[in-house]
Parts: structure tokens; C-alpha cells; sequence
């Protein structure tokens, strides 16, 4: 018997019948209800994932902007007490 491992050869060279389909997936059974799925039930979920990323983004970027606001008002609280003690 052979090690395992190392070798390029396949199931299919080692004279292992190889089921054919469109992959495990469909063979096995596993996401049998995406045949049945409605386009609408698609755009349902679309918006429901929207729904959920776009605030979180939101925040994101709203947060970007206001610590590089906080940033340039203390660069420049920081130039002005400089310049004043001069």
C-alpha cells in the first residue's frame, strides 16, 4: 500500500468511481432549496444583508471623519498656543 499524501494522482487514478453531477454539493443533497427559490426571495435577502452592513458602515465612516476633525482641531489648538507664546 502506498503512503498517503505526496502523490498528484486522484481518486479517479486509483480506480475510485467518481459520481458525476454538478459537485458535492448537489449530489449529497446539501442546498436542495436554491432550486426552488423565487428571484424575490433573493432581493428579500439582498435587503435584509443591506439593512444590516449599511449602518455599521455608516458608523464607520462618520467615526473617520470625526477623529480626523478631533486631529486637526488639536494640531491646530496646538499651533495657536505656540504662536501665542512666542
Amino acid at each position: 500500500m502506498k503512503a498517503r499524501g505526496g502523490g498528484t494522482e486522484g481518486p479517479r487514478a486509483r480506480g475510485v468511481p467518481v459520481p458525476k453531477g454538478r459537485g458535492f454539493a448537489r449530489r449529497e443533497g446539501f442546498g436542495a432549496g436554491d432550486a426552488r427559490r423565487r428571484p424575490s426571495d433573493d432581493r428579500a435577502q439582498a435587503l435584509v444583508e443591506t439593512a444590516l452592513v449599511l449602518p455599521l458602515l455608516l458608523l464607520l465612516i462618520v467615526g473617520l471623519f470625526d477623529v480626523g476633525r478631533a486631529v486637526w482641531l488639536s494640531n491646530t489648538l496646538a499651533t495657536a498656543v505656540r504662536e501665542g507664546s512666542r
